[in-house]
């Protein structure tokens, strides 16, 4: 488009190419240092993943040492860190050293290798076949290889049964670590006419699973002999946690919960999700509110005359003696007269154990004022009908034999919730910040953490985004600026 054209213009002009490359190594250069800074004693390794005129950016830093001056005179400051992989999406950067006249010729007109190579131990150049601004670079860093096919890249839907050390088996036999260019497949939806698709192929990289799976593979290279060493031995793999995805539990109690557009990093598009301002510097979300919204069947409020007892013929028994039952969504316990006794079996004598003493703690503790915290603010949070998360800030819960069959159970600091059924989400995404933008024009806020990396959310009702810029305005260690100008 123009303004990609435009920004090719910019760059190869020398007045615009040192402020390009300045800036851009300088950012680079302060991430990393702020990595350190926040992960001491870290011996990792360092990769770059670029796309269109950021590939010829990247290549000509990483071709240049630390005070080398190019042919149209741009100073280059020099990267602090070195790179073990270098990925080129959509990259122009053959056509662009052609132009510059970058390429070696003898006497006779003829090529010979040896254009600079980005100072990286592996460079990777992907390529749609219909993108016209990507072109294959080994033609122009080994000679006699116009003719070698690039390599495909594994199509990532066929391997979802394989475990990763095979994958990486299997990429080792179809791509020599001697290869760069790395070529996409056509989709079916593409259809027969390149023409009309050619626009689009140039952003396809972002939304490809084949160039996740490709790229995440070469990244994580330096793991694939311990997985190896584990699948030799027959031993379970460890269980980690993607970055952010943390355990969901009830007995977190967040500010304020809120259904919004989220912003997808990867996508760019803004979805409707169910996010939650916690009491600290974080942000929770989940995908879906079907996941996290429970129905409530009745509540029994505890008082001071509440009651509780194990049971002396059966291990896996306890009773609640209540004071009086309250009405919830129409629906009382089986057992709703007053003072009626609640019998409950939990699963094992150390859990019914765990409630009784947990019931008892509450009641010793009603009319404390940590028992009288405030509950969790929904404005703006769209549920299914009569589904709640009344359970956040849960002191116990778990599941219980009750009457008819098994509920979920929710021990608050007043008294005791049937559910239905328990959350489907077992996890949910938190997003720790450092400093918080809002745009109160626009309804925009964004969270960024203290390494750069961004949260934004759409919040339309005004009402709502008050409430939200109170909330966060009122938590401990947050750097707020507002400022409508972020948002274009």
């Amino acid at each position: 488009n123009k303004r990609a054209f435009m920004d090719l213009l910019y760059y190869t002009a020398p007045k615009f190419s040192q402020l390009i490359v300045t800036s851009v190594t300088s950012q680079l250069n302060a991430k990393y240092k702020r990595f350190l800074e926040l992960h001491p004693g870290w011996t990792g390794q360092v990769s770059i993943f670029s796309h269109s005129l950021g590939t010829i950016i990247a290549y000509d830093i990483l071709t240049h040492d630390a005070g080398d001056v190019s042919a149209i005179g741009v100073t280059f400051p020099g990267l602090d860190f070195p790179v073990e992989n270098l990925f080129c999406a959509g990259s122009p950067v053959p056509v662009m050293v052609l132009s510059r006249g970058d390429v070696n010729l003898s006497t006779d007109g003829r090529f010979t290798e040896g254009i600079k190579a980005p100072k990286v131990n592996h460079y990777y150049n992907l390529f749609h076949p219909l993108d016209p601004i990507a072109y294959r670079v080994e033609p122009l860093l080994h000679a006699n290889t116009s003719d070698l096919p690039a390599v495909q890249l594994v199509a990532a839907d066929t391997l979802k049964t394989k475990s990763f050390g095979q994958i990486v088996e299997l990429y080792d036999a179809v791509a020599s670590p001697t290869r760069q260019d790395f070529v996409l497949r056509r989709q079916q939806r593409e259809g027969p006419i390149e023409l009309a698709y050619a626009p689009f192929s140039h952003s396809s990289y972002w939304t490809s699973q084949d160039v996740v799976l490709f790229t995440l593979l070469q990244v994580c290279r330096p793991v694939a002999d311990t997985v190896r060493m584990y699948m030799n031995a027959g031993k379970p793999f460890p269980t980690l946690l993607p970055r952010r995805l943390t355990l969901f539990t009830p007995h977190k109690m967040p500010r304020l919960a809120t259904t919004a557009d989220v912003r997808d990093r990867t996508t760019g598009g803004w979805y409707p999700q169910p996010i939650f301002l916690g009491r600290k510097h974080h942000v929770y979300y989940v995908a879906n509110a079907k996941d996290i919204a429970v129905q409530k069947k009745w509540s029994i409020p505890f008082t001071a005359a509440t009651t509780v007892e194990s049971s002396e013929s059966n291990a896996l028994e306890f009773r609640l003696v209540p004071e009086k039952t309250n009405k919830m969504y129409a629906m009382l316990p089986p057992n709703s007269s007053v003072n009626a006794t609640q019998v409950f079996k939990a699963s094992s004598p150390a859990l019914r154990d765990e409630w009784v003493d947990a019931v008892r703690r509450v009641i010793v503790t009603l009319g404390d004022a940590s028992s009288t915290s405030s509950s969790l603010a929904t404005d703006g949070l769209v549920l299914p009908s009569n589904l709640t998360v009344d359970y956040f800030g849960a002191v116990k819960t778990s599941l219980l034999s009750y009457v008819w069959g098994s509920k979920w159970f929710v021990l608050t600091r007043t008294g005791l919730d049937c559910y239905d059924s328990l959350p489907a989400a077992d996890k949910w995404i938190q997003f720790p910040f450092k400093t918080v933008f809002l745009a109160p024009k626009h309804g925009h806020v964004r969270f960024v953490d203290e390494v750069g990396t961004a949260m934004s959310v759409k919040i339309a009702d005004r009402g709502t985004f008050d409430a939200w810029v109170k909330a966060v305005q009122a938590t401990a260690n947050a750097d707020i600026v507002v400022d409508d100008s972020f948002v274009q």
